[in-house]
């Protein structure tokens, strides 16, 4: 089974009603274009264009958003939220991302040395990489679909 990473597009007032607990996210119906399930690539993606697992340099940091200070309590891993204007620096700096050029920052043995999910040494860089490379040709294109709407993005591990 294992732990995947989920986002969904919520506008800023939602966000802010979230993180201020006025709104219960397991209460919020969303329709299903308006979620994305980035399977296990939830730490490969921002630790191969950030080189971290938590916390990168803004514009990268924030296509896979594991920041600490824009964490709320959520299920058993937590969530995190970018508002409006996160995700279109996002979108701007990954909207014309080729594969190649995401190629050049992978780097299979240093993702397994910092025990990145869900790699182990014996697993297949290359077959990796073409899963990983599957997941963040969907985030761009949700992510455009959210800058299209002027809204923000909800992440979570579940």
């Amino acid at each position: 089974m294992g732990m995947s990473g989920n986002y969904m597009i919520a506008n800023d007032e939602m966000i802010d009603s979230w993180i201020a607990g006025m709104i219960d996210l397991y209460e919020v119906e969303l329709k299903e274009e308006d979620m994305l399930d980035i399977d296990k690539t939830w730490q490969a993606i921002p630790y191969t264009l950030c080189g971290e697992l938590m916390d990168g340099e803004p514009p990268f940091c924030y296509v896979v958003p594991l920041l600490t200070d824009q964490a709320v309590e959520f299920g058993e891993f937590g969530a995190f939220y970018l508002h409006s204007e996160q995700v279109k620096a996002a979108y701007e700096t990954i909207a014309n991302m080729s594969e190649s050029a995401l190629k050049e920052k992978y780097h299979f043995p240093t993702l397994v040395e910092n025990d990145v999910y869900p790699l182990r040494e014996e697993d297949e860089a290359e077959g990796f990489f073409t899963y990983m490379y599957h997941h963040f040709q969907s985030i761009q294109a949700f992510f455009k679909r959210a800058v299209e709407q002027e809204k923000g993005l909800i992440f979570y591990i579940s």
